[in-house]
């Protein structure tokens, strides 16, 4: 984080009422903030956590962080895709952009999904939802269910 002078997110100008909470007090504004969960990232720290209100009040590093990200409206962005540009104190620049209406291979989407289910749940119940859905067991899934509550 310290070799980053700015960060740019690029936006379609929709995305700005509901993403762009540029001083979050609560984790529901938190996780509508660019600004935030890009510290966050910055920072290492999980932007999916059991107990997401201990990030507020937000710690002086974490604003200290936010200070250095702009949020961009921009038309030629689609809706389902935004832009980062990160500047480094070494001059460099950095760029990456995704787009959610990009196919993606199915064996990549089915490991995003494990990797938030572990974080949600845990590693064991996340298995066990997957195990349950690939054998298409309603009552495997209704086991792991309970096991999630």
């Amino acid at each position: 984080a310290d070799a980053i002078e700015r960060i740019t997110v690029r936006t379609h100008p929709r995305w700005m009422s509901v993403c762009n909470k540029p001083a979050p007090t609560s984790w529901l504004e938190g996780k509508f903030s660019y600004r935030f969960l890009a510290a966050l990232i910055l920072d290492n720290a999980r932007t999916i956590d059991p107990e997401p209100e201990e990030f507020f009040p937000l710690t002086q590093a974490t604003q200290t962080i936010m200070a250095r990200v702009d949020i961009v409206a921009d038309d030629s962005v689609p809706e389902t895709a935004s832009e980062i540009i990160v500047s480094l104190t070494t001059g460099e620049v950095l760029r990456a952009a995704h787009d959610l209406a990009e196919p993606e291979p199915l064996s990549l989407r089915r490991e995003k999904l494990m990797k938030k289910g572990a974080d949600l749940l845990s590693p064991s119940v996340a298995q066990a939802f997957a195990d349950a859905i690939a054998a298409r067991d309603l009552s495997a899934l209704t086991r792991a269910l309970r096991r999630a509550d």
